[in-house]
């Protein structure tokens, strides 16, 4: 009787230890259970698809990217050239040349890679020679230049004593040209970045475009003869 109700037990324990086994192992085509889902960590969307862009959140306290303005581009037209700062002097070479009695730089000046000059340099020509006009220069090779191999990153052209016929033509960005009226510039560019300064007893509006304080654009008007000058700057070149 003892080893019957022992060889009953036996049996008991092995049916419910076949019985654990088998719910602790659930087959592999069951559907998981809802625990089972809610445990399972969630696959994260491939890197470059649009489920990952559209999850992806924004970095927290990131500014949103300011638009680079048209005319920031610098790219402008001066006779048949077409010039972006910083360009290459040889691009002007064949009309402007560097004034050397009036330069306060030696003849000879060489600049060392990255070494820039002041934006007043002056330049001559002798087809435009009623015009007033300074450069800064660049070097941007690896070697030393002389002023006439490097780049120019900042212009400036004064037209108030040439006549008509005694400018080059021009177009700035926003088709701008000599002659160009306040209304003008604001329909082609917007309004300015500072207030435009106005001098009550020459009569002109100096008009200045700022983008990220490392290119600029300022425009002189007169009342009556328009735009006369105008100055395009480039900073955000190697020092």
């Amino acid at each position: 009787m003892k080893k019957s109700r022992s060889v009953i037990l036996s049996l008991l324990t092995g049916l419910l230890l076949t019985s654990c086994l088998r719910q602790s192992v659930p087959p592999l085509t069951e559907e998981p259970s809802e625990a089972s889902e809610a445990a399972a960590p969630e696959q994260s969307p491939e890197a470059g698809s649009p489920s990952a862009e559209e999850a992806a959140p924004e970095e927290p306290g990131e500014a949103p990217r300011e638009e680079m303005p048209a005319w920031a581009g610098m790219t402008f037209l001066l006779g048949e050239a077409s010039l972006t700062l910083p360009f290459s002097f040889a691009g002007i070479g064949d009309e402007w040349q560097v004034d050397p009695e009036n330069s306060i730089l030696p003849a000879d000046t060489v600049l060392s890679p990255g070494e820039r000059t002041m934006d007043n340099v002056p330049l001559i020509s002798e087809s435009w020679g009623e015009m007033l006009v300074t450069a800064g220069f660049v070097n941007l090779s690896d070697k030393d230049l002389p002023l006439e191999e490097c780049s120019v990153w900042s212009i400036t052209m004064d037209a108030t004593w040439a006549g008509e016929e005694e400018r080059p033509s021009l177009s700035l960005p926003g088709d701008l040209t000599w002659g160009a009226g306040a209304e003008d510039i604001k329909n082609a560019l917007g309004e300015p970045s500072v207030e435009p300064f106005y001098s009550e007893s020459m009569f002109y509006s100096s008009y200045t475009y700022d983008w990220k304080f490392v290119r600029d654009m300022e425009l002189v008007v007169y009342d009556e003869e328009g735009l006369t000058m105008f100055t395009l700057s480039s900073l955000d070149v190697p020092q």
